[in-house]
């Protein structure tokens, strides 16, 4: 959906440290001159291997090295409880439900597309 409803292009990371390291790449391929870093990234709240707070630690560490590059993170779960919309409104993490329907990611996605 993201690359043909939306035109961008999409990278899958399935594990915490890959993706990071895929963040990690862009920032330098944008750095270098060799094309643009990603603009978002969704993490799954439903796996049970990631861990939100760890996750954003890494990116915020990321990005404080490097000032200039801003990626913008969207959660995505199963479950709207109120402790994950505290968590992700404490690490300025955007929340989508699941199932994510276009008109749905439309709205997420709006202001930065």
């Amino acid at each position: 959906m993201f690359e043909k409803d939306f035109g961008l292009k999409v990278e899958e990371s399935f594990l915490e440290e890959a993706a990071i390291n895929s963040v990690k790449k862009s920032v330098n391929r944008e750095k270098q001159g060799l094309g643009k870093a990603f603009k978002f990234v969704f993490i799954d709240l439903d796996d049970p291997t990631l861990m939100l707070g760890r996750f954003m630690e890494s990116l915020n560490a990321l990005f404080a090295e490097n000032p200039t590059s801003k990626i913008e993170v969207f959660a995505c779960a199963s479950s709207s409880s109120d402790r994950i919309l505290k968590k992700c409104e404490e690490l300025k993490v955007k929340f989508v439900p699941k199932p994510i329907y276009e008109y749905k990611l439309r709205q997420a996605l709006k202001a930065y597309i």
